[in-house]
């Protein structure tokens, strides 16, 4: 491998995140002495990179996602409300209407 070869790689894993990811985990380790006698250190490593890898990609998809569901719920509970309140005035016309409709009672003749 050329030098330019190494510092274009080194150069991409600094792009992509990939030295960030392995320092963070490192960190990690490196930060919770008591896990490293429980654990494997390669499943800590592969545990945390999985992690991080699924907060990175999944997590900006699913936080677009909930973004525009809390957008869609809002504009539905807005629509919920403006229809009770449809039905509530329907309801007191309706009542009205039967009222007047309902024939007026006799006068009785004793």
């Amino acid at each position: 491998m050329g030098d330019e070869s190494k510092e274009d790689f080194s150069k991409y894993l600094e792009h992509s995140g990939v030295m960030d990811a392995l320092t963070q985990t490192l960190v990690e380790i490196y930060e919770n002495p008591e896990r490293r006698h429980k654990d494997d250190g390669l499943q800590m490593v592969v545990k945390h990179l999985t992690n991080v890898a699924v907060d990175t990609d999944e997590s900006k998809l699913l936080q677009k996602e909930n973004a525009v569901l809390k957008e869609d719920k809002a504009a539905l509970t807005k629509k919920i409300g403006e229809l009770n309140d449809e039905i509530e005035a329907l309801k007191a016309k309706l009542a009205k209407c039967a009222e007047s409709a309902a024939p007026a009672k006799p006068a009785s003749s004793t």
